[in-house]
């Protein structure tokens, strides 16, 4: 197992679940690199591929608990392709990637790597003031979908594919409001109307200063 099919394995234990062509963008050989790496790693018992949940989608791909560990990422556990969710676990890839590419792997950090990471992001909000309004639990154990680090800069990133609860968004908005050493948060949403949702609660949290949204969708959701 070499060190460009290990870091692949650890791009994919972080992220949680994959499929071809995100793997294809990212690995630096391109789609038949890909598919050799991917091969290996499964041979090595470090990946393992299960069919996707929507047929006839494209087999998708996790981290083994092996491939976890090899990582140092063991106290995370194997992801799950489960149908809840997937649509917009894949489109958090697909944006992790566009962020990737834009200011470096390194700045980038998935959700699931936020579980184990610095206590600053665990939990959005956790100790803000006004924890009691309504709606507060759930933000209380909040995490972003990606950060984003530029240089001393932090930013928490949203992927907003669908109109979330008012009360749920509103409570999100209001912890992000007073978290502390965020420099910004960026809900990525699919239309206008998605978009304006999310200003409106922002600016009902106090947070239109900190919030941005910005129109995007995955690329299976782009009008061809």
């Amino acid at each position: 197992m070499g060190e460009r099919e290990l870091g692949l394995v650890c791009w994919i234990g972080r992220a949680g679940v994959v499929e071809d062509a995100q793997v294809a963008l990212r690995h630096p050989s391109g789609p038949d690199g890909a598919q050799a790496g991917l091969d290996r790693a499964r041979k090595a018992g470090l990946l393992r591929r299960v069919d996707h949940p929507f047929s006839p989608h494209p087999p998708l791909h996790l981290a083994t608990t092996a491939g976890l560990r090899a990582c140092g990422l063991g106290r995370l556990g194997p992801a799950q392709a489960r149908a809840p969710g997937l649509a917009h676990a894949l489109g958090c890839v697909w944006l992790g990637l566009e962020l990737e590419a834009e200011q470096g792997a390194a700045a980038v950090r998935y959700e699931r790597e936020l579980r184990v990471g610095p206590p600053a992001w665990a939990r959005v909000g956790a100790s803000a003031p006004g924890a009691s309004a309504p709606g507060a639990g759930a933000a209380e154990s909040h995490r972003p979908d990606l950060t984003l680090e530029v240089g001393a800069r932090r930013f928490a990133v949203e992927l907003e594919l669908s109109r979330k609860a008012p009360a749920r968004l509103d409570a999100i908005l209001a912890a992000y409001a007073t978290s502390p050493g965020l420099d910004g948060v960026r809900y990525y949403a699919p239309d206008a109307g998605v978009g304006r949702l999310v200003a409106a609660a922002a600016r009902r949290a106090g947070a239109d200063g900190l919030v941005e949204v910005v129109t995007w969708a995955p690329p299976t959701r782009r009008p061809g």
